[in-house]
């Protein structure tokens, strides 16, 4: 049986590395508790209404938030 758990942060727009820390530390709970897979909603990293600033946040594949293997 796999374990999951689903997030819900309020990030701050257009600040990545304040909203990675929170899914961090959230990942680090929850896999302290056993979760196998953690969902967060779309979004989380960059919140909402970064209108043009969406193409700063953006990311290559693999890229700091999103890993290969």
């Amino acid at each position: 049986m796999t374990k999951i758990s689903v997030a819900q942060i309020t990030p701050v727009t257009g600040e990545k590395e304040i909203n990675m820390k929170k899914m961090k530390e959230l990942i680090e709970k929850a896999a302290g508790q056993g979760v196998e897979l953690i969902v967060f909603p779309e979004l989380a990293l960059t919140g909402y209404n970064c209108g043009d600033h969406f193409f700063e946040v953006a990311e290559t594949i693999p890229g700091q938030s999103v890993f290969g293997k």
